[in-house]
């Protein structure tokens, strides 16, 4: 019984972790999407490395955030609906992401940045069924 009562705090642990972190990820990439300077040089939190590599680097830099996405959200859901449902809220994040910049007379939408935004949530969950195959969920 005391094993049984770890694993599902553990699963919860996990859960509620990853809620917050995907939460987190999605304000990022909304709020960075919709920033009036798309450079980002106005963003004092963002270390200058990361700007320079994020300047160099504009189509991956819109996929880097959704590789933890889709890690992380499939513990979200039940198993058999979990790569379904993260690759349609994955396209959901990032058209709306799009789309916001539409009413940004600084910023311009592009339709390659959600063809990458869902390249990252595939990596992100080719490594989620690597994890589950782990000794680690067995």
């Amino acid at each position: 019984m005391k094993k049984s009562l770890s694993t599902y705090f553990l699963k919860l642990l996990l859960k509620i972790s990853a809620l917050i972190c995907v939460t987190t990820l999605a304000i990022s990439v909304f709020y960075l999407s919709w920033v009036t300077d798309g450079s980002f040089k106005t963003e004092s939190v963002i270390p200058n490395w990361l700007l320079e590599w994020s300047n160099n680097n504009p189509n991956l830099r819109t996929a880097v955030p959704f590789l933890p996405i889709g890690l992380l959200m499939p513990f979200l859901f039940h198993k058999k609906k979990a790569t379904l449902l993260t690759v349609f809220l994955s396209f959901i994040i990032v058209s709306m992401a799009e789309i916001g910049q539409f009413i940004i007379p600084t910023r311009v939408p592009d339709h390659r940045d959600v063809l990458y935004g869902l390249l990252g949530t595939g990596i992100g969950l080719i490594h989620y069924n690597l994890l589950l195959k782990s000794r680690w969920f067995k």
